[in-house]
């Protein structure tokens, strides 16, 4: 995953945030670093969605709409 930062915060963010185990874990980075952390939290939420190729569950919903 590559994400476009805008300094060395958000790199140092983005670096605790991958480490993180549990969702606690991210929602005190969070919650310590605030925006910053939550920027990179959508971002890097945003760059994993972006890697999902499967659409045979989005396939089946649309043909279904179709009925």
């Amino acid at each position: 995953m590559e994400l476009q930062l805008q300094n060395r915060l958000q790199a140092q963010i983005a670096d605790l945030l991958w480490e993180a185990q549990t969702l606690e874990e991210v929602d005190r980075i969070v919650r310590v670093f605030g925006h910053d952390a939550r920027v990179v939290y959508n971002m890097m939420t945003a760059a994993s969605f972006d890697n999902v190729t499967d659409t045979d569950l989005a396939k089946q919903a649309l043909a279904n709409l179709g009925k």
